[in-house]
């Protein structure tokens, strides 16, 4: 049979998660290697940046959201300098990166607002977080 006329195999996807430890199996040691010095400064910047916006977009909600991004960018920040992290939760984790998703939206949704060029319907937007 020509190879533009195979079928494709359906063989079943094989589970991508069958190779990882179970938790309670991982090693609280340190994986990997740590950046280079020049990637983590840009690193650092790129947290505060993140952070700084996080911040400035949740400046109307409650002090908790405040103290969650900070504790990420302390986290952030200790882990790139080789400390040991401060505690950070997912919920604080959460708390930011929906801070930083919204503002994306927003301005997303705002370029949308205006019917296509093409007099069709704008482009969908989302996204989904699975934690």
């Amino acid at each position: 049979m020509p190879a533009s006329r195979r079928i494709p195999s359906r063989r079943r996807p094989r589970d991508a998660t069958a190779d990882l430890p179970h938790w309670s199996e991982v090693s609280d040691a340190r994986r990997g290697e740590l950046p280079s010095a020049a990637v983590a400064a840009g690193l650092a910047d790129l947290v505060h940046w993140a952070a700084d916006i996080a911040v400035k977009l949740t400046r109307r909600t409650t002090p908790e959201d405040h103290e969650a991004i900070e504790r990420v960018r302390r986290y952030a920040l200790a882990w790139l300098a080789g400390e040991s992290c401060p505690d950070a939760s997912m919920p604080d984790l959460l708390t930011t990166t929906a801070a930083i998703m919204a503002a994306i939206d927003r301005k997303l949704l705002a370029e949308n607002a205006t019917p296509a060029a093409d007099g069709g319907s704008p482009r969908a937007i989302g996204v989904v977080w699975i934690a």
